[in-house]
């Protein structure tokens, strides 16, 4: 196994550092690319009918209660 002194490792480790650093920085539109693209895969894409909740709009009274029974 080949010798791995302190200057091999610390340019190493400090690469790793800021590769971490990058990531914590910008996870969020990340997570969101690796989401959509796993989304577009696999087809689980935004329709209509995932905003739909299964209660037809004009069943609901003007005010967005439930009608009276």
């Amino acid at each position: 196994m080949p010798y791995l002194g302190p200057e091999v490792i610390g340019p190493v480790a400090s690469a790793l550092a800021a590769l971490g650093g990058v990531l914590l920085m910008f996870w969020r539109r990340i997570s969101g690319f690796v989401r959509g693209a796993i989304r577009l895969v696999l087809g689980k894409g935004k329709t209509e009918s995932s905003t739909d909740h299964g209660t037809p709009p004009d069943t609901l009274s003007p005010t967005g209660s439930d009608p009276p029974a």
